[in-house]
């Protein structure tokens, strides 16, 4: 599904769009997971499903499977944000020791700007929104080469969205999404205990959006029944795009695992 303020949903509901631009809270988007699920269960007989979240899905994912967790077969989660605006501070320390030593003075006055406009609070600004564009794009040039670009082409040509729903993904309208952001910005996964499911966390090891540093700090701190967790090597924040069998394999093996560890169904 596409979520509130993007694409298939925007459009369906662009009269709307400033009331659901306030909306975004985790508790909205956990609805929207049941919604989604209740609507399978008209056509489809199962007790649990394995919810699998990437990047910002995965604050959805780990707090659905917190809460729901008799839903819930297994959780995993691609790129695991941990804390955001901590894991964008990594990154623009490491990359400014990086780019003083083989970038340009440009590149390293575009990482402070980004640096000082993280914002002390779960607000999304325009001068971060384009400061975090500027970080990430100099980052995947120094710390993550073996990243493949964004599937551009194969995106356009998709046949499961319109063209003028395809575009809304390049507004930078930070208003449609502003509930979502403050979710986003507020959100430390350390904070909300233990996930009472089974739980695969998987890294590239050359992720720049969402730091492996901050998933070894608080991974011993999280209990579940059956935990995982996997960094792989040359890939980027999009692992499972650039290095599909490997990542492929990992799903599995654990879908294997926690099916045992459940007892459920499917």
């Amino acid at each position: 599904y596409d979520q509130r303020g993007t694409c298939k949903t925007y459009m369906a509901e662009r009269e709307r769009a400033d009331e659901i631009g306030r909306t975004g809270t985790i508790e909205d988007h956990i609805g929207d997971v049941d919604g989604v699920i209740d609507y399978l269960h008209r056509f489809l007989n199962f007790e649990k499903v394995f919810i699998l979240g990437f990047s910002w899905g995965t604050v959805i994912g780990a707090e659905y499977a917190r809460r729901h967790p008799e839903r819930v077969m297994g959780y995993i989660a691609a790129g695991q944000v941990v804390n955001f605006r901590r894991g964008i501070e990594l990154t623009c320390k490491e990359l400014t020791d990086t780019v003083r030593r083989k970038g340009s003075k440009k590149e390293l006055m575009l990482l402070e700007k980004c640096r000082r406009s993280i914002p002390d609070k779960p607000v999304m600004t325009e001068e971060f929104l384009r400061g975090l564009m500027s970080c990430l794009k100099i980052a995947n040039k120094y710390m993550a080469p073996h990243g493949k670009p964004f599937p551009l082409g194969k995106y356009m040509l998709s046949p499961f969205m319109t063209l003028r729903e395809k575009l809304t993904m390049f507004s930078t309208d930070i208003s449609r999404l502003r509930g979502t952001y403050r979710t986003l910005l507020s959100y430390d996964l350390a904070a909300g205990g233990d996930i009472p499911v089974p739980v695969c966390f998987v890294y590239g090891d050359e992720d720049v959006c969402c730091r492996t540093a901050l998933m070894e700090e608080c991974y011993d701190s999280i209990a579940a029944p059956l935990k995982k967790l996997f960094i792989i090597k040359k890939a980027s924040h999009m692992c499972f795009y650039d290095v599909t069998e490997e990542f492929n394999k990992i799903m599995s093996e654990f879908f294997d695992e926690a099916i045992k560890v459940s007892g459920s169904t499917v």
